[in-house]
């Protein structure tokens, strides 16, 4: 699971990026809460690749802050797609 921050300023975003990364090939999930500009997705495919595809859509995107120590290592892991 991954979670990114995307600009998503109204329904009609929230509608574009919900059709783009269902044409994902490795995304199986995922859950936009367009208030916090929050999308949570259960994949298999590297986070960096959903990033430029949600950038070549026109949609900013970023790894979701992590909190806590560990930081770097959770942002390691969240990069890694899962099998």
């Amino acid at each position: 699971t991954i979670v990114l921050k995307v600009h998503i300023h109204c329904e009609g975003c929230k509608k574009k990026v919900k059709k783009m990364l269902q044409k994902v090939e490795g995304v199986h999930t995922s859950d936009i809460d367009a208030k916090q500009q929050k999308v949570t997705i259960t994949r298999n495919i590297y986070a960096n690749t959903l990033i430029k595809k949600l950038v070549k859509s026109s949609k900013h995107a970023d790894l979701w802050p992590a909190s806590g120590e560990g930081n770097q290592q959770n942002q390691q892991n969240e990069q890694k797609p899962h099998k």
